[in-house]
């Protein structure tokens, strides 16, 4: 896809300087907004300009100035000519903007709904009958709950979905490092990242009678959709990286995202990045597990329920005696405790987690 590319951080800081001394002077964060929008170009034709608008508006008055031109008769389907704007962006969003002496701070302003909204229930928490809707709620056995803005930008906020945040951070720097060219494709590394992510399992009621349902997951709720959707058949080797098939390449990645992916998963939860300095307890009759198989395909997380224990001389367990279900079909398989993480245990409570 053809397209025109001028440089963010170059405009950024051209636009800037034409403002006076006195106002830039006083102004420690650019506050920049973006927008993408067709222009016809002529009354007979469909034919349109799609630019890439960007302005600072906390500045007056505010200038509005192109970032990426591409030109078509409909809304670009290919996304290309935005990977350039992106890529600059996470730069300056992440580096400020250095001007002179000093280096601004640069900030994407919310979109004008959400701070509409925002301010709507800040304004609405501060009138007077606040006592008197909290106290109506404590009567009729609700929980009073104060919105809190969550900073986009700060996963550490987050708490549960900060490890998940990590763990594929440190998959996908290793991988991009290893296949950066070809790892361009938006769909590789959002989509069937994101897919895989959100099919680990939510809940394991159902494990305690196995042939029950599978469990709830992400997924499900995001897709409607009850299947899980398994990779293509075949065999796909790291000579699929030079292929001319990009299926096949595409396929060879993701395998590669889901093996590192659940193996940094799987240790996050059996906590065996750092050597555990205390006795842990022995698997027991009626423990909830995930069985960890490198021979499983991608987007299977295998579930199962202790049955037996075969303590040592030592009392310690060290193999175990599991029941998983595939769909109504019902197997015994033996596994020693390493090759097993603990989701919950026998007593109710929840180890590793």
């Amino acid at each position: 896809m053809e397209y025109v590319y001028f440089p963010l951080e170059k405009a950024l800081l051209e636009n800037f300087q034409s403002y006076p001394d006195s106002v830039k002077d006083s102004v420690a964060t650019l506050e920049i907004s973006l927008n993408i929008d067709g222009v016809p170009l002529f009354k007979s034709s469909q034919s349109s300009l799609w630019p890439v608008l960007c302005g600072i508006m906390n500045l007056t008055p505010v200038r509005i100035f192109p970032i990426a031109l591409t030109y078509g008769k409909s809304k670009p389907k290919n996304l290309d000519f935005l990977h350039d704007t992106v890529r600059d962006l996470n730069m300056v969003l992440k580096q400020g903007l250095s001007c002179g002496s000093k280096v601004l701070k640069v900030s994407l302003r919310p979109r004008h709904k959400f701070h509409w909204w925002k301010k709507q229930i800040d304004n609405s928490t501060r009138k007077p009958r606040h006592d008197a809707i909290k106290g109506f709620l404590s009567n009729k056995g609700c929980d009073w709950i104060k919105f809190t803005m969550n900073v986009p930008s700060a996963s550490l906020m987050g708490g549960a979905w900060e490890r998940l945040i990590r763990t594929v951070c440190s998959v996908l720097s290793t991988l991009l490092f290893n296949h950066g060219t070809q790892l361009d494709d938006d769909s590789l590394r959002t989509l069937m990242t994101e897919s895989m992510v959100n099919n680990r399992p939510l809940t394991v009621c159902s494990l305690s009678e196995p042939g029950m349902l599978e469990p709830l997951m992400p997924n499900h709720l995001l897709t409607c959709k009850s299947e899980i959707i398994l990779q293509p058949p075949g065999d796909f080797t790291r000579p699929d990286l030079y292929s001319c098939k990009r299926w096949r390449r595409v396929q060879y990645l993701t395998n590669q995202f889901w093996q590192r992916w659940r193996k940094e998963y799987s240790n996050m939860l059996q906590c065996e990045k750092k050597k555990c300095t205390r006795q842990r307890r022995n698997s027991r009759v009626g423990d909830i597990v995930i069985v960890r198989d490198d021979d499983l395909a991608r987007n299977n997380w295998p579930l199962g329920k202790v049955v037996e224990v075969d303590p040592s001389d030592d009392d310690l367990v060290r193999k175990v005696r599991i029941l998983v279900s595939h769909g109504s079909k019902l197997s015994h398989l033996d596994r020693p405790v390493h090759k097993l993480v603990l989701i919950i245990a026998q007593d109710g409570e929840k180890e590793n987690i």
